[in-house]
């Protein structure tokens, strides 16, 4: 047995990107020994990453130059955001036995598997705006639900449909605000500005807490895999700098 399993290990091993400090490692073991437990557990971890990329996304928004352009990428990239969430959320409902199980081992307060029991069953306070986000808007730009938001605009005494600043890139300015008031019509009723813009972003916190949760779950569940599965930290000894004098 032994010597099939080394024969089948062909390939060069992992290593870790020159600039990371710790890391965990293995064999192939724990995808031979329990192949679905592994295809769980990166199943998650792409969740996880997609999750940590749409944050920093949301970010980098923020330094657009152009106000329109800016607008624009927040918008969308919430949206997007959003519609993972949701679907890590999905994710997590498929796996949350053994996830609670893993999580637990690892340490993780009975807190945040409270709240994430919560989120999952549809109780947290984004729910709506995760589940409006992914079924009606991210992907499928819902007609009916658009149209509805459209018929609002019909008000209006002018419309701006788009807009083109310093870097020559247009932004379809009236469909990036059919979409806010479409993703918000809690916020897009209000008649005041700044009910509406703490409508916005308490709406915005709350789908953030949303993916800050489901990260630290499948993070936790993470560690409790390593850990049982017998992984090694390693840690990279930074060189010292040699003294100038």
């Amino acid at each position: 047995m032994a010597e099939s399993r080394l024969t089948k290990m062909t390939d060069p091993p992992m290593k870790p990107s020159r600039d990371t400090t710790r890391w965990f490692e293995s064999g192939p073991d724990p995808i031979l020994n329990d192949f679905e437990a592994a295809v769980m557990i990166i199943r998650i971890g792409m969740a996880s990453n997609a999750l940590s990329a749409q944050f920093y996304a949301g970010r980098a928004a923020l330094h657009h130059k152009g106000t329109a352009g800016r607008t624009r990428n927040i918008i969308a990239s919430l949206v997007t955001a959003a519609a993972v969430t949701f679907e890590s959320i999905r994710l997590a409902q498929e796996y949350m036995p053994a996830i609670r199980r893993l999580a637990s081992s690892a340490g993780a307060p009975p807190e945040l598997l409270k709240r994430a029991g919560k989120l999952c069953a549809g109780k947290h306070p984004a729910s709506p705006v995760l589940d409006r986000a992914r079924n009606e808007l991210g992907f499928h730009w819902d007609k009916k639900v658009i149209a509805r938001s459209v018929q609002e605009y019909g008000r209006n005494q002018a419309l701006v449909w788009v807009e083109v600043a310093t870097d020559d890139h247009p932004v379809h300015r009236l469909a990036t605000d059919v979409l806010t008031h479409a993703l918000f019509p809690e916020a897009s009723t209000a008649t005041e500005r700044a009910t509406a813009h703490q409508a916005y972003f308490t709406s915005m916190h709350q789908i953030d807490e949303a993916m800050q949760l489901i990260i630290e779950l499948f993070t936790a569940a993470l560690y409790g895999y390593l850990r049982e599965h017998g992984a090694t930290r390693r840690v990279r000894r930074q060189k010292r700098k040699r003294s100038t004098r």
